[in-house]
């Protein structure tokens, strides 16, 4: 009877090793404006591709993160495109699936963004990238709306824009 404890505790502490390191290093949560200004051409190409091309970029290139991509693009409109997922080329996938539509209320989807975050993500690391032409239909002080209970939790705001 004395060795089933100590079988019982290597046991945990091996299950336990193996969660860490299959635990994401980062939670990133790609917050997508395809509102109508992101159909204005620069240089002969759409703002909206722009965009996609740098944030393929960003994926491909990352290791060890777990993605998530919502996507805004009127009033009230913020969908989950894809939830947290490590599988870069599911995230890429779904980066193409929402159409452009009208206003870019940008501080309401970051505050739901941030929100998800906080509830879905698996890492302490925690960030909200905003991509975006950054005009919005609902001011310009993006920080504020997370709140300061989400940046008290650690979650950063960063903004891929053109």
């Amino acid at each position: 009877m004395r060795g089933r404890p100590v079988l019982l505790i290597v046991f945990l502490f091996s299950v336990l090793a193996v969660a860490a390191q299959d635990a994401p290093k980062a939670s990133v949560l790609l917050l997508m404006d395809h509102s109508y200004s992101l159909r204005i051409a620069e240089h002969g190409v759409r703002r909206h591709v722009l965009l996609q091309t740098a944030v393929r970029r960003l994926v491909a290139d990352s290791s060890g993160v777990e993605w998530a991509v919502l996507s805004f693009d009127d009033i009230g409109s913020v969908r989950l495109e894809q939830p947290f997922t490590t599988n870069t080329g599911r995230t890429v996938r779904s980066l193409g699936k929402a159409d452009l539509g009208r206003l870019s209320p940008v501080g309401q989807a970051i505050g739901w963004a941030a929100a998800y975050l906080v509830k879905n993500a698996a890492s302490e690391e925690r960030s909200v990238v905003l991509v975006s032409d950054g005009v919005s239909t609902d001011g310009y002080r993006f920080l504020p709306t997370l709140g300061t209970g989400v940046l008290a939790s650690g979650v950063t705001l960063h903004i891929l824009g053109v």
